[in-house]
Formats: structure tokens, C-alpha cells, sequence
């Protein structure tokens, strides 16, 4: 049990003509915090060692309303397995806050939320729910304490989870997305006037430059090539990642096409479909090689779950990845947005595409987003460089 006391006062620089405010301040653990009571009164009037006025009896009676309310409230929180400091009490006292309203209990309410709506990816709720799993072991390990008041989500609070998160051993980059999602809880936390400042204001998400994997022609054909008829598993998932570096779609849009998605006209198939992400419509013709991987899959399989390729998580399919990227020989860190990437700078920026065909083809709705997304390799730029030359020349 913390150590608790409380000690009744008057606050002389609060007056109202001869008369004092009267304050309660709670202590724990030698931190205060005051509390401002409804009352003012004479000092005459004031008995200072008890702590209370010498006749007036509606004061006392509030005051000692108020005097069980904190001990209750220290109560509840231990009960509860909760923090308890002099401000927690102070807050829940003076009913600026209520006893539910706790950070994980409103983080695991919002994941919830997230992973329920329908015009959100799986995939968004379960980044969310490795957030809120992220939170909950912080608060676990560096506080001790199952949960933590949601008046605590301050500077200090997010300035340690990150540092909490570093010293799990993820990247600059991965805690910046944990950060990313837990501003968002915040904000909705601040929308529903939980708490008043977002200590994100001040708070610089610093970022690394990190080389996305890309694969050149030949790395393509090296996968596309490579005999993996001894391992059904990883020929499945090199099959349908193949598929998507010839169409550009993201893992989500990927599981969930059917025969539906395809379509013809005047001989050539295409894919349409309405990207999740988005909600926008796309329309992608299909080449030979994703034609004959659609092909390949029609099989029982197909007609029990009605999609064009066997389903996998994306967190199996990516570390599959790295296993089939060793055995092809392919010295890159692949993951599913590998394919997507290779798609709009390989198969089609240094095919010789415009950027507004590769922006269309990707599903984007700005160019600028197309630009930055590109990554041009070594043999783009030398056949820049090649055209460059020989206009020169003549």
C-alpha cells in the first residue's frame, strides 16, 4: 500500500474579503497535489489542528465526504492493481476524470473499434492490436502496474516508450510507426476531452533512411525460374508473390481476389477490383506470366474457398520470403511490398513507362505519392544516361 495522507488548509492568496479558501492537499509518497474545496471561512473560525471548522457543521460534513472519498479512491486503485499517485487521486476526486477511464483499457476499446470496422484492413486492426500489445508491455515492465490513468500519457510517458521500444531491439523506423499509432490513440483520447494537450506536439519522430529491396530483371527471372517443386509450401507463396510483382497489388487486394476480379475486353484480361486501402477502382491488364500463375491454381482448392490463390498471413508469407530469397540466392530483404515496389519501378518505370501510367497502374491518387515510391536501379539510370548520350552525339 502507498503512503498516503491528507491535510486540510487555508489558502490565504485565494480570499474573498476577510475570509480563506479552504484546500485539501493529498500526499503519496512525498508527491502532493491540491485540490481547491467550494468553501471559504474566517480563519478566526478555522481550526487548524484538527483540520476543520469550529462550528460550521455543512463544512465539516464536506470536507469529510471529501477526506473518505480519497481514501477510496486509493482503495479502488490498489484493488484494481492500478497506480496511485497524489495527482491520479486528486483527478478522480475532483471528477476530472472517472475510474474506467485508464490507458489500456482506451487503447484496447480502440483496437477493438479498429479491427471491427469494415472499411478497414485486417491488416490495419492487427497493426494497431502490435501497438497496443507494445503499450501494454512498457507499462507492465517500466511501471510496474497493469495500467496507468490516461492523465499519464504526457512527454514523459511516450519519450520512455520509445526508448522502451529501441531497447527491444526495433528500428528507428518501426518505433516511429508504434509512435504514429499510439498519436492517433491520443488524439481520439483528446476528442473525447479524456485529457487537454497532445504530448506529440513537441515530440520529433526522427527518421532513418532505409533502402527499400527492389529486384532487378534478373533477380525476377531467377525466382520465376527456380524449381521449388520440393517444398509445396514455399512454391505457393513464391507463386503468388510473383503474381503480385506482375500486377502491383498490395497483400490485402492480393488474398482477396476471386474469378470475379477478372475481367475482358476486346481480348485482353484484366484485374478490377476496388483497392481497400483507397477505395479506389483499379483496372490492371494481366501479362502472360500472372495469366498462367491464375491458371495454375484452378484447382479444388479454388472451388471450396472461391479465391484465385491459397490464403496465408502476412506475417508467415514474409518470413517464407526470406527463406525462399535464401535458397534462390537473392542477397535482398524481401517482404510482400517487395513485389509492389519491383512492380512500379522494374516491370514498368524501366520498361520504358510514363510516371502517370505507373501512378494509374499502382492505384495512386498523386503523383507526388508515385514519385517518392519509385526507386530507380542502376539500369534505369545507365539507360538514361545511354539515350542522354547518344542524343548528345548527334
Amino acid at each position: 500500500m502507498e503512503r498516503l495522507s491528507i491535510k486540510f488548509y487555508l489558502n490565504n492568496a485565494k480570499r474573498k474579503g476577510n475570509q480563506e479558501k479552504i484546500y485539501l492537499r493529498i500526499t503519496v509518497n512525498r508527491k502532493k497535489a491540491e485540490l481547491a474545496t467550494k468553501y471559504f471561512i474566517d480563519p478566526k473560525q478555522w481550526d487548524e489542528a484538527r483540520q476543520k471548522a469550529k462550528t460550521d457543521n455543512l463544512i465539516n460534513s464536506h470536507l469529510s465526504e471529501l477526506e473518505s472519498k480519497v481514501y477510496k479512491t486509493q482503495r479502488r486503485l490498489e484493488d484494481d492493481d492500478r497506480a496511485v499517485t497524489a495527482k491520479i487521486i486528486k483527478d478522480i476526486v475532483a471528477e476530472i476524470n472517472k475510474f474506467d477511464v485508464f490507458i489500456l483499457e482506451f487503447f484496447e476499446h480502440f483496437t477493438a473499434q479498429k479491427e471491427n470496422d469494415p472499411e478497414l484492413s485486417k491488416e490495419t486492426g492487427a497493426l494497431y492490436r502490435q501497438t497496443f500489445n507494445k503499450t501494454k508491455s512498457f507499462i507492465t515492465e517500466q511501471y510496474k502496474t497493469s495500467d496507468l490513468h490516461i492523465k499519464q500519457l504526457d512527454f514523459k510517458f511516450i519519450n520512455e516508450f520509445g526508448q522502451y521500444l529501441i531497447s527491444t531491439g526495433l528500428v528507428r523506423n518501426t518505433v516511429n510507426k508504434h509512435h504514429s499509432r499510439l498519436r492517433t490513440v491520443i488524439l481520439q483520447a483528446i476528442h473525447e476531452d479524456l485529457i487537454s494537450k497532445n504530448p506529440y506536439e513537441k515530440f520529433p519522430l526522427r527518421k532513418e533512411k532505409v533502402e527499400r529491396a527492389v529486384l532487378s530483371f534478373d533477380e525476377i527471372k531467377k525466382l520465376r525460374d527456380h524449381d521449388l517443386s520440393e517444398f509445396p509450401a514455399l512454391e505457393r507463396i513464391r507463386d503468388k508473390f510473383l503474381f503480385c510483382i506482375y500486377t502491383g497489388l498490395r497483400y490485402g487486394d492480393a488474398e482477396n481476389l476471386t474469378k470475379n476480379h477478372i475481367v475482358e475486353s476486346e481480348g485482353v484480361k484484366y484485374l478490377y477490383l476496388e483497392m481497400h486501402k483507397t477505395k479506389d477502382f483499379v483496372k490492371i491488364p494481366l501479362m502472360k506470366i500472372p495469366t498462367e500463375l491464375i491458371d495454375k491454381y484452378d484447382n479444388e482448392e479454388r472451388k471450396i474457398t472461391g479465391f484465385l490463390f491459397p490464403r496465408i498471413s502476412n506475417q508467415k508469407l514474409n518470413a517464407s520470403l526470406k527463406s525462399i530469397a535464401d535458397i534462390v540466392g537473392i542477397n535482398k530483404r524481401i517482404t510482400h511490398h517487395t513485389a509492389r515496389r519491383t512492380f512500379g519501378t522494374t516491370i514498368l518505370l524501366e520498361s520504358g513507362a510514363d510516371i502517370k501510367a505507373v501512378s494509374k497502374l499502382l492505384g495512386h491518387t498523386d503523383i507526388k505519392q508515385t514519385q517518392i515510391y519509385l526507386q530507380p536501379g542502376d539500369n534505369y539510370l545507365n539507360n538514361v544516361i545511354k539515350n542522354a548520350e547518344e542524343k548528345l552525339d548527334h
